[in-house]
């Protein structure tokens, strides 16, 4: 039996989507490093200091934002966030996993063509921290951390900034997160 029908016109080959993926909570559990870092960076500090739940709450939204509502000036801000991030340095590999099944689906989407890319409210520095800990950073075309932009999640300068580097509109990525501020960004 022959094939029957009108002959189509030759599409190009779609353009497989961007993927942005957000980091903590999304590829890698961070939430217990995360929480612990408040809890040492307030630990024997006189002053307001959020509940692991506030804390908890916060998470996605540049460190600066997160202890506005607990530093009594900008003193102890600098305080807070100097031990906040040393603890994360020295703690980093101990506390933070992948979530299962994220290095197979990265290194699948990788191999089927997509142009991936990381967007956090993280330093960069951390970011390339945990993506080299795992091994994942050559699956990643653009890497967009809280020191590439001047706006941060939940504004949507970062994921802006991430799709102009990889050359792709809006309607060409799906962007991958775990909280609200990434939704609104």
């Amino acid at each position: 039996r022959s094939c029957k029908g009108h002959a189509m016109t030759a599409r190009a080959p779609r353009r497989l989507p961007a993927l942005l993926f957000d980091m903590d909570g999304t590829l890698l559990d961070s939430i217990d490093l995360i929480i612990e870092g408040a809890v040492h960076a307030f630990d024997g500090r006189e002053g307001p200091r959020p509940t692991r739940e506030e804390w908890k709450a916060l998470i996605g939204t540049p460190l600066d934002a997160m202890l506005a509502g607990w530093a009594v000036d900008a003193g102890d801000a600098t305080f807070l966030k100097a031990r906040y991030r040393q603890f994360q340095v020295d703690n980093h590999d101990g506390f933070v996993s992948l979530y299962d099944g994220v290095e197979e689906t990265l290194r699948e989407l990788h191999a089927r063509g997509h142009p991936m890319g990381i967007v956090s409210s993280k330093l960069d520095s951390g970011i390339r921290r945990s993506t080299d800990h795992f091994g994942l950073t050559p699956l990643f075309d653009v890497i967009v951390g809280i020191d590439h932009t001047a706006r941060h999640k939940p504004d949507p300068e970062p994921v802006r900034c991430a799709l102009a580097k990889l050359g792709v509109g809006r309607h060409e990525a799906i962007f991958v997160g775990d909280s609200p501020h990434d939704i609104e960004a």
